[in-house]
């Protein structure tokens, strides 16, 4: 018996199984970087961390690290305190946006996967990527008190069996996040992956927690047949469907189109954080030199940004979808 993992390994037996698994965490923010340290501790020692973002004194309260971290790649400041931790793991860190184009290259060799990003596309990038190549994978997200858990294996029900198309949304900037609640849910995923890995133990039910009343409700969450991604095996975003944006006319000017119509009440929260105007067709959002115009008919325009990897961070910062 490891003596480094002894107290679990009395109570599970041996983990073996868990060493042996090559994982990779997408996003090292507020669930990301507590989901790693805990996978870590658990025995999982082959982690590759992924993630495109900085550390910002905003981050501190949230995710799991210090001010030593500030501007520096999240990927990297966590790669570093993890080998504090077990010298002998290995762990991987990229600091990249994960798309279609890289996804295969970086995803390589994985054998179980665990989403912490912050927008939806990536999502379904993921649940595509995996529902191809019978690959598990853990869905988490967090806003305000609540929590959401959800898990795919192959053969079981997918996430746009009950998700059917990336949405604009609420995110943790424009409504808040409390501070405790990424350790909670990133526990309860490492707790699932240890009943698969060990238990082989396929939980696929939609979890819903809440940190503040303490309350835990469970959906079973059945097999779409129709589902374009598990039913018919159309892997439109794995094949390119990522939204791309757009370079428009004027200086730093970016546009992204996302094919819905759009509810403006969902980010009635901003005006906590920055300047908000609307009319019936235009809700227009501003911070420091960054202004961002979101139409009814699903058009969205980003002024004030370097380039389109600020645009695209930007988006999903304040309105989860990128």
């Amino acid at each position: 018996m490891n003596k480094r993992y002894s107290r679990q390994e009395k109570f599970i037996g041996s983990i073996k199984k868990i060493k042996k698994i090559k994982v990779a965490i997408i996003g090292a923010g507020s669930i990301g970087s507590f989901l790693a340290e805990y996978l870590l501790r658990s025995g999982f020692e082959r982690l590759k961390i992924i993630d495109r973002d900085f550390v910002e004194i905003e981050n501190l309260c949230c995710q799991n690290y210090t001010e030593t971290d500030l501007g520096l790649p999240k990927a990297l400041c966590l790669q570093k305190k993890l080998q504090s931790i077990n010298k002998e793991a290995k762990i991987e860190y990229i600091v990249d946006d994960l798309n279609y184009k890289n996804i295969t290259n970086i995803l390589s060799g994985t054998n179980l996967l665990f989403d912490a990003t912050d927008n939806m596309l990536t999502r379904f990038l993921l649940n595509d990527y995996c529902v191809k190549n019978n690959i598990p994978w853990f869905y988490t997200a967090i806003l305000k008190d609540t929590g959401y858990s959800f898990a795919f294996f192959p053969g079981n029900a997918c996430l746009r069996c009950f998700i059917k198309k990336p949405i604009l949304t609420e995110t943790c900037e424009s409504a808040g996040v409390l501070s405790n609640l990424p350790a909670f849910i990133s526990s309860m995923q490492v707790s699932r992956a240890i009943n698969y890995v060990i238990f082989n133990k396929k939980d696929s039910d939609f979890i819903v927690f809440n940190s503040l009343d303490y309350s835990i409700k469970k959906f079973k969450v059945k097999k779409d047949k129709n589902c374009p991604c598990c039913g018919k095996k159309i892997f439109e975003y794995l094949n390119g469907k990522d939204y791309e944006l757009s370079k428009i006319c004027g200086k730093y000017v970016f546009q992204l189109n996302v094919d819905q119509k759009i509810d403006f009440s969902n980010f009635k929260n901003l005006e906590k954080i920055g300047k908000v105007t609307q009319n019936e067709n235009i809700f227009h959002f501003s911070k420091n030199n960054v202004k961002i115009s979101v139409f009814r008919n699903g058009r969205i325009i980003v002024k004030g940004v370097k380039d389109e990897n600020e645009a695209k961070k930007i988006i999903a910062k304040y309105f989860g979808f990128s």
